[in-house]
């Protein structure tokens, strides 16, 4: 994947999976279980979470924004229907699928689903997110940091980035080599 320079929304959202996942050993017991839905792939198995809970529209809240962000379609009702109402073009584009659960307690699911996408080229991804167990709402960079932290944020991830971005301008520059001067004809 190429990179690109780190927006504080990108920079937040890293942060907010960090977090996460560092306060979850003070994590109570779990009232969202996460199943995994296979699909077989080319050579791997496919594998992508699905919600259950005691509240149906709570786990439905949480699928439907999985399945739209990932594969633009609505969630399947339940976990019986899995993956089988995806085509086979998505699975063309999609050749690798998993996910981790980072956080699951009372308060936060925090997922991490990786795969590889492709189009004119492949390349890999990775998209967290982050739900409130106790109503399904996507917990977003401004649930936590405020437009200042936000931007110290911002700053603190370019600061961080510069030194390999200098690194490799100079790489660039070393291996430049200036083109031939043209041959003067004699008249």
């Amino acid at each position: 994947m190429s990179r690109r320079p780190l927006s504080w929304h990108r920079a937040a959202r890293a942060w907010l999976c960090a977090a996460t996942l560092a306060t979850g050993c003070a994590a109570h017991a779990a009232d969202l279980q996460v199943q995994t839905l296979t699909h077989p792939g080319n050579g791997a198995t496919q594998r992508f979470p699905f919600v259950v809970a005691a509240d149906a529209a709570l786990a439905q809240r949480i699928n439907q924004r999985l399945f739209i962000e990932s594969f633009e379609r609505m969630a399947p009702a339940q976990a019986g229907a899995g993956l089988r109402e995806l085509d086979a073009q998505v699975w063309q584009s999609t050749p690798s699928l998993g996910f981790r659960v980072l956080r699951n307690d009372a308060r936060i699911l925090s997922l991490q689903i990786q795969g590889e996408s492709c189009g004119a080229y492949c390349e890999n991804y990775t998209a967290s997110h982050a739900f409130d167990a106790g109503t399904g709402r996507h917990l977003e960079s401004e649930d936590l940091l405020t437009p200042q932290g936000r931007d110290a944020l911002a700053r603190r991830m370019q600061q961080n980035d510069l030194p390999a971005m200098r690194r490799q301008v100079a790489a660039l520059k070393k291996s430049h080599r200036p083109a031939p001067k043209a041959r003067r004809n004699a008249e």
